[in-house]
This record gives C-alpha cells, sequence and structure tokens, in this order.
C-alpha cells in the first residue's frame, strides 16, 4: 500500500498457531519457496510463518506473480505456514519444517469456491452471477502486473474485469487499491462504494475508503471509516497502522497513535518504521511542549 504516509493494503499479516523454543535454534540464511492456487485469489498474496505454541510471526514475505518467495534469517524448527490474500485474509495452513540444507518450500493451495474472510458471507449478486471465467483471467493478469509494479497494467487488466462481471466485488477493490496508488482518490471511493454495494462492507473496504478520504484531506471522514473499519475487525493490523499514521499526525493524540501502531507492528513489520517515529515525535513533546 503506497500513500502518503500510509501503504495500500497488499497482503500481510494473519491469524495462525506457533512454535516452542525457536530462539534456541540455528538460523538459515534463505528458504525458498513456491505457492501454487488454483484460483485468483486476489492482486497480491503472501506467506506468514509463525512459532509453534506463541502465535509469534517469524517470517513473512510477498508471493510474486510467479508464485515465488523468499525467507530468511529463520531459526530452523516447525512452523504453522499460511497462505494470506487481500492482506489479512487466510485461506489456507500446514505445518512445515525448516532445517540446514532444506530443499524450497512447495505450497498447493486447493481450489475454494470463494475466498472469504472466516464467517463472512458470499454476496448475493456473486452467487448469482459469478465470475466470467474471462473476468477471473483478467482478474489473474492484474495481480501479475501490480507485483512487477506496473500498476497502469493492473489497471486495466482489472477493468476489463468488471466490464465482464459487474458483480465482481474483489476486482473493484483491487482496482480502487490501483486507483489510490495512483492517486486517483475519487475514482477509488466510487469503486470501494460499488464494492461496499456487492459485498457490504467490510474492514479491507472501510480501510481502503479511509486512505483515499486521507488523500483528499477529508480527515475527519477518514477516521470515521477506519473506526469503523476496527469496528468490524478490532484485529485488523492494517486498520490499527493507518489509524495510528493518521493519529500520528497530531501531537494530541500521538499516545493513541502510538498504542494503534505498536498493534500492527506486531504483524507488520513494516509499521515498526512509522511506530518508531511516532515515539520519537512523542519524546520530542515531551522536552518540548
Amino acid at each position: 500500500m503506497e500513500h502518503q504516509c500510509v501503504r495500500l493494503w497488499v497482503a500481510v499479516a494473519a491469524l495462525c498457531l506457533g512454535h516452542n523454543g525457536w530462539s534456541q535454534n540455528q538460523k538459515l540464511d534463505c528458504v525458498k519457496g513456491e505457492v501454487h492456487i488454483d484460483f485468483p485469489p486476489a492482486i497480491r498474496s503472501a506467506v506468514r510463518l509463525a512459532s509453534m505454541g506463541t502465535d509469534r510471526t517469524v517470517g513473512l514475505a510477498d508471493v510474486s506473480g510467479d508464485g515465488r518467495f523468499e525467507l530468511c534469517n529463520l531459526p530452523d524448527g516447525d512452523y504453522r505456514l499460511t497462505v494470506l490474500v487481500d492482506d489479512t485474509r487466510p485461506i489456507y495452513d500446514e505445518v512445515v519444517s525448516v532445517r540446514q540444507q532444506s530443499a524450497p518450500i512447495v505450497v498447493q493451495v486447493p481450489r475454494q469456491e470463494t475466498v472469504r474472510p472466516p464467517g463472512g458471507a458470499v454476496p448475493v449478486n456473486e452467487l448469482l452471477h459469478p465470475p466470467a471465467r474471462k473476468a477471473e483471467r483478467a482478474f489473474a493478469a492484474a495481480r501479475k502486473f501490480a507485483d512487477a509494479g506496473a500498476y497502469g497494467k493492473a489497471e486495466e487488466e482489472l477493468e476489463k474485469a468488471v466490464r465482464i462481471s459487474p458483480d465482481f466485488a474483489d476486482a473493484w477493490v483491487n482496482l480502487a487499491a490501483q486507483h489510490i496508488r495512483l492517486r486517483r482518490y475519487e475514482q477509488a471511493l466510487v469503486e470501494l462504494s460499488r464494492a461496499g454495494e456487492i459485498a457490504k462492507p467490510t474492514a479491507l473496504i472501510l480501510g481502503n475508503t479511509a486512505i483515499a478520504q486521507f488523500g483528499l484531506h477529508r480527515n475527519e471522514e477518514a477516521l470515521r471509516s477506519v473506526r469503523q473499519s476496527l469496528a468490524l475487525d478490532p484485529s485488523f493490523p492494517q486498520g490499527h497502522w493507518v489509524l495510528g499514521t493518521m493519529l500520528a499526525t497530531d501531537r494530541r493524540t500521538l499516545s493513541e497513535a502510538i498504542g494503534h501502531l505498536e498493534q500492527a507492528a506486531r504483524t507488520l513489520p513494516a509499521a515498526q518504521a512509522d511506530l518508531e517515529r511516532a515515539r520519537r515525535e512523542l519524546a520530542l513533546a515531551i522536552t518540548h511542549p
């Protein structure tokens, strides 16, 4: 998620199990792997390794357009590997062993009818009018372009997907994400509104809405949207990240900002920089009121 001071939703974080005693094991330089998904899940996906028993994240990596990923500085041991799409959406997990001289990790995600958050309802429109095969192909092509940084091309493929299948909610959400990247915030808001009509507002939709509103300097609306996002999913790490970065722009709310950024940084390593910046600002505010 690229931005002013926040990043777009792109796949990070999740829920998993973990592993005892990992800190005592020898660390490996890097472990490579591949994820094979038999359906187009999202613009981006990621893998997370969690220690068995403690739920501590020890590795997190984006999956490239061709399915490859790489995790470095891992203690050897057994881990819970989770495949994530749409940022916080876990679609598959398994236990993997990481050892010296390990072969590449290969993960085969079985086909699913839909890719939805746990307990989330499938939109009625998508049940009645599932995405056409051509729309799914355009969606998959958009993911590859986005992974390569070709956001304009990703935008074109997503526009094709929603033109072919107007009730393709995930395509509308990801099209909005591309427009946020391109700073076309008004257009993104229209697309997120359409996604909300199809799928009902979700934490992801409301979080992206907050980013677009923040980009338009509609700060009060943005704060309401991201708080609504966290009301739907209090554990949503990107929501905490976005809210924390917004609150950090005002010295009066720095303490609250740090609380949200600390929660985000537990599963989103990239949020750590914003957390440290907010802590420095708070220290400066205390010494130079």
